[in-house]
């Protein structure tokens, strides 16, 4: 949180329109993250099921399950907010350069769901 708002007072020396383009790609972002967070707190539960019942390799599996299953969620939404980004900020309003602002905040965050440097690459 300290970052973000450390960011913030950056951005807002950019303007306002790009503050508030930021901050409509933020919100969209967190709200695609939930699903994701939901997921790994679930898959906590199963690990810790797991090796309390004294089966460690089923909590490893709990733990792959969960991950390969968060990077396919993320890199469709992802992929998703790349290619249609203007059309997913449309709905916030705002003028035609506050979502410029958000498409491009939201291209450039999306791109990192899926990252080269995870294993599934």
């Amino acid at each position: 949180m300290a970052s973000w708002i450390g960011l913030v007072r950056v951005l807002a020396g950019f303007g306002s329109q790009a503050l508030a383009g930021y901050t409509i790609a933020i919100r969209i972002v967190v709200f695609a993250l939930l699903p994701a967070w939901g997921l790994a707190n679930a898959a906590a539960t199963m690990v810790g099921q797991g090796l309390g019942a004294g089966d460690p390799d089923r909590a490893e599996r709990a733990v792959w399950i969960a991950g390969r299953m968060n990077f396919f969620f993320l890199g469709a939404v992802g992929l998703l907010f790349v290619i249609a980004a203007p059309l997913v900020v449309a709905p916030f309003g705002g003028d035609a350069a506050t979502a410029t602002y958000a498409a491009r905040c939201l291209r450039i965050i999306s791109e990192g769901f899926c990252s080269t440097r995870t294993a599934w690459c």
